[in-house]
């Protein structure tokens, strides 16, 4: 599985911002799972904000309004990690290309960076 860039996000630079937007988002939405774990509810706009495997994987738990142990459990162990290694191999892969553009490399100035 590869990271799918929307149109326009063409070069090294754009996609290494738009990898970026996409781990926070990530964190994000892991972060509302598991207020719903450990609150027992979200409301339906967090839910229908969740990626749709997230909601397959805790469909159980979307009809009886609480996440159990073993839910929480399978979702950090099998369910986030696949979208979170996707996003996590795509930012690498964009570091790297932005780190062979030596114009931007170049204009670098670690002096400059602490004023």
């Amino acid at each position: 599985m590869a990271i799918v860039y929307p149109s326009g996000v063409t070069d090294a630079k754009a996609k290494l911002a738009f990898c970026y937007a996409a781990q926070e988002k990530l964190r994000q939405k892991h972060n509302v799972v598991g207020k719903w774990y450990k609150e027992g509810t979200i409301d339906s706009k967090e839910f229908d904000a969740l990626p749709t495997a997230w909601k397959t994987a805790l469909s159980t738990a979307s009809k009886e309004g609480k996440i159990t142990e073993t839910d929480w459990g399978t979702f950090v162990k099998d369910v986030y990690p696949v979208l979170e290694g996707v996003v996590i191999a795509a930012l690498c892969d964009a570091k790297a290309a932005v780190m062979k553009d030596a114009a931007a490399v170049a204009a670098v100035d670690l002096d400059a960076l602490s004023g």
